[in-house]
């Protein structure tokens, strides 16, 4: 039997959130700034637990977040979630069975240039090949980024690492799925360690602590 997996993914245009929200949602969670961060990090993050909170609770489990090794969040109860953010977009995904990863990027001009020593040979010349370079890079970039945020070692593991095929990607002898998540103006893949049977997508609207 094929093991697979179902991810639930929630998104809010951070753009859409009060400052008065913000300070009511800090109140709830008891949230405390680290020092030196400036005011929209500060913002954001906000944001960003509340979104991974809601989404945990949804899938009725606790949000007492913890740090592994190399500084990945997890849960104690079993469900593995990752979050990501660009421009005004923030995004989490969850899902009960194996690590998952996600990531998004803001669809824009970059010096793509610069980044060819972190793609394979035959990824570089997509990229060159393509009538738009940036989204393409950034297609690519996300892909291999939601695996390394999957994997788990964060910068410990460089994209050169990553063997990317059409759905899938391995490290080394360990193999990950990906699919990619339609944003108008983004680029965004969710990777998995099970094959990705069902993806439930949902906005979140209505901003109010509960």
């Amino acid at each position: 039997m094929t093991h697979v997996t179902s991810i639930n993914i929630i998104y809010l245009d951070f753009s859409h959130i009060t400052e008065n929200t913000l300070k009511d949602i800090a109140s709830v969670m008891s949230f405390k700034p680290q020092p030196g961060i400036t005011n929209e990090v500060y913002n954001r993050t906000i944001a960003s637990q509340w979104l991974i909170s809601v989404l945990l609770k949804r899938m009725g489990n606790d949000t007492n977040i913890t740090y592994g090794e190399f500084g990945k969040p997890y849960v104690a109860s079993g469900v593995h979630f990752n979050i990501s953010h660009s421009n005004t977009l923030i995004i989490a995904a969850a899902s009960f069975k194996g690590p998952v990863g996600i990531d998004i990027e803001f669809i824009r001009d970059v010096e793509w240039q610069e980044y060819q020593t972190s793609f394979s040979p035959r990824e570089w010349e997509i990229i060159q090949a393509s009538s738009n370079p940036s989204r393409e890079m950034l297609t690519f970039w996300t892909k291999m980024e939601s695996v390394v945020k999957a994997d788990g070692r964060g910068l410990q593991l460089p994209f050169t690492d990553i063997k990317i095929e059409r759905d899938s990607a391995f490290v080394g002898d360990n193999l990950w799925h990906t699919k990619p998540i339609q944003f108008p103006g983004y680029a965004c893949h969710v990777c998995s360690a099970y094959p990705i049977e069902y993806i439930n997508i949902d906005r979140l609207v209505t901003i109010l602590p509960a």
